[in-house]
């Protein structure tokens, strides 16, 4: 996995550095290693232990996330709902 994690940093950085207009493909490309990771044996806690540089790098600008306090329940009851149970889920204030 640690090339796996080396290709999200290296595409965190990416992002980070991406114009307005290449914020979509970058934040799409780093979402795809991150369902890479995800299905790796402590994928979760790798991608914990980076939710403050995805969030600087921009991953959720532009989307409904970049203000999540803005969220209706009603449309997003599984990953608001899951917030409350998992300890590893990102809120707002896990910055």
């Amino acid at each position: 996995m640690s090339s796996l994690l080396k290709n999200l940093d290296h595409a965190v950085v990416q992002l980070g550095q991406a114009s307005s207009m290449d914020k979509p493909r970058e934040q799409f490309h780093v979402i795809d290693i991150c369902e890479q990771v995800l299905i790796e044996e402590d994928g979760i806690n790798a991608l914990y232990t980076r939710i403050h540089a995805l969030n600087v790098a921009g991953l959720f600008e532009g989307t409904d996330w970049d203000h999540p306090e803005y969220l209706l329940p009603n449309l997003v009851p599984v990953t608001l709902a899951s917030a409350d149970k998992a300890p590893f889920c990102w809120t707002a204030s896990a910055n």
